[in-house]
């Protein structure tokens, strides 16, 4: 009997106080996103950058595809824009190719950090193509105005200096706008001008000319990043670049930083509140991002992060950007063009958004046929914060040439002050099928897995207390039943033998 009765009260207690402390455990563990933290120290293992690392056969050779799309502004009014006009530009294409680049002479040392290089492969995809590479183009004679510019500059030695520039003016086929294809734009032709320079000075300029000669099958240069061994809030992220902690060619130690990732994987553990830097070989500099908003790339949470204004904003509305403009505060150019001939051998380009999206409206008005949309001209990365993992994102830019009149040449002597757009690329990279089902088993289901054990032991906590609760209630409701009934039936006897003794 009292052993019954031990176990009626004492086992409630216990599965009562198992049941409070499951409650107090998974309560501590959520209020103090215990969870989170085992999250990031299994993201962080499996993204620390290594040998044995799991995530080393993707960093070594990205799975998501990447395009490079081009397109190219054709002059309709080149005999016009000669005599002074505003060039009329038509824009055709694209004209897209997949990019191949693994990882190539890779290096670890002893300081966590891993030193490597891009092999760049550009293979035609008629998929994402709306114009074949042999589509013809006319455009500015680019090795004629660079040459025109080094002459102007005094870039060129005297003596090559005073035979280019008689060369120039009795070359007969030297005209202002010339006519090729957009692959012979893209990756070279032999140029008259070009292929007698080089035989003066070899290293002056290649022997023929295209906006990417010698891209296909090279390298952007050697990386050296942290691995993330010690700080996995460090991992990609840019410790050198061709061997320099900076680089050399802007005006201020701010504008030389070389700051964040390549680009091509960004830091873990990612918030909205970052600022996101990007080393981009393409301008000379690294540029940043800022969350935008929240997106989804194949069922996977990411959030989107964009290039601002400020980026190529002139020193006029952005001080920080001064160090970009040489001889600043002379000769910078308006918001939304930046100068990058500093290190493209003193050639006269310049880069921007796509027609000019977010550059001053001169510029978009200086030209016919800009049409400014940013949709389709800004540049976003499309993030999974938790591992920095990118599966969306279009890197846009323009390339330009600053257009000016000269007395080298007959055919440059009316011209207008123009930034004269000649093409622009989009560096799309596209989240596959199959890569997005892989993430969601191996990352997302086993982060579902331990975020649901802390609610798991809440609620059986939970059960247990209520459980325990409802079986006491109902034991003291029995017990009540039981005395009533004990009281009623003894009353009932009492009565009984009263009427026998009478």
């Amino acid at each position: 009997m009292v052993e019954s009765k031990c176990r009626k009260v004492v086992c409630p207690a216990i599965c009562s106080v198992v049941g409070l402390s499951l409650i107090i455990v998974a309560a501590a563990i959520i209020g103090l996103g215990t969870m989170n933290t085992v999250i990031n120290n299994m993201i962080a293992k499996e993204l620390v950058t290594s040998l044995d690392s799991a995530a080393f056969s993707e960093w070594m050779n990205p799975a998501p595809p990447i395009y490079m799309q081009y397109w190219f502004f054709n002059v309709t009014n080149p005999d016009e824009v000669v005599k002074g006009e505003k060039p009329i530009l038509k824009e055709v294409g694209p004209v897209a190719y997949q990019l191949l680049q693994p990882r190539f002479d890779v290096a670890f040392f002893t300081n966590d950090t891993v030193q490597y290089k891009y092999n760049h492969t550009l293979i035609f995809n008629q998929e994402h193509s709306a114009v074949l590479p042999t589509q013809p183009i006319i455009q500015l004679n680019l090795p004629l105005i660079t040459v025109t510019t080094m002459l102007k500059q005094k870039k060129l030695p005297a003596i090559a200096g005073k035979l280019i520039a008689a060369l120039v003016k009795n070359w007969g086929d030297s005209a202002l706008f010339v006519n090729h294809t957009m692959e012979e734009f893209l990756f070279g032709y032999d140029d008259p001008i070009f292929t007698e320079i080089n035989k003066i000075v070899k290293d002056l300029v290649p022997p023929q000319f295209g906006l990417f000669y010698g891209y296909n099958n090279t390298d952007d240069g050697v990386y050296l990043v942290n691995t993330g061994r010690k700080d996995i809030t460090q991992v990609n992220m840019l410790e050198r670049w061709n061997y320099n902690k900076t680089l050399s060619w802007w005006g201020t130690d701010q504008a030389n930083m070389i700051n964040g990732t390549d680009g091509v994987f960004m830091s873990s553990g990612i918030k909205k509140t970052d600022t996101l830097y990007i080393y981009n070989s393409d301008v000379c500099r690294s540029i940043f991002l800022t969350f935008e908003k929240e997106t989804k790339v194949l069922g996977i949470d990411t959030w989107r992060f964009r290039v601002p204004a400020a980026v190529f904003e002139s020193p006029a509305s952005n001080i920080d950007n001064r160090g970009f403009c040489i001889g600043y505060p002379n000769n910078c150019l308006l918001d939304g063009v930046m100068d990058i001939s500093v290190c493209q051998q003193g050639a006269p380009v310049a880069m921007s958004c796509p027609h000019f999206y977010m550059a001053d409206k001169s510029y978009q008005t200086g030209v016919v046929g800009m049409h400014p949309d940013k949709k389709l001209h800004e540049t976003f990365l499309d993030i999974e914060p938790m591992t920095g993992a990118i599966f969306s994102a279009d890197k846009r830019l323009q390339m330009n040439v600053v257009l000016q009149p000269s007395d080298t040449f007959e055919q440059m002597k009316n011209l207008n002050n123009t930034i004269f757009p000649i093409a622009w690329l989009n560096e799309s990279v596209v989240l596959d099928e199959g890569s997005a089902d892989l993430f969601k088993t191996q990352v997302l289901r086993n982060i579902k897995v331990v975020t649901s054990l802390q609610y798991l032991v809440l609620a059986i906590g939970i059960f247990i207390f209520v459980l325990t609760i409802v079986l006491l209630a109902c034991n003291t409701f029995l017990r009540k039943d039981e005395k009533d009934e004990y009281k009623i039936i003894n009353k009932s006897d009492s009565s009984s033998v009263l009427n026998e003794d009478t």
